[in-house]
């Protein structure tokens, strides 16, 4: 590993991902990286909803190496 983000890439703050089978509980089930760099994240919820998080490689790069 040679960095690593500080704060969650995920969370579980918003309704939906805090009610469900599983409440409190987000899981990273695959993600996309286009050919313009944006990265698709699709992620579970609570064990009820399948979501989408976008973002930009590089983004997610330079997260890892903010203070």
């Amino acid at each position: 590993m040679i960095a690593r983000c500080r704060h969650s890439v995920l969370d579980s703050k918003e309704i939906y991902k805090r009610t469900g089978d599983v409440p409190n509980v987000v899981f990273c089930n695959g993600a996309i990286v286009e050919d313009d760099d944006e990265a698709k994240i699709y992620y579970g919820a609570a064990d009820q909803v399948v979501c989408l998080a976008t973002t930009t490689v590089d983004e997610r790069v330079w997260a890892c190496y903010e203070g």
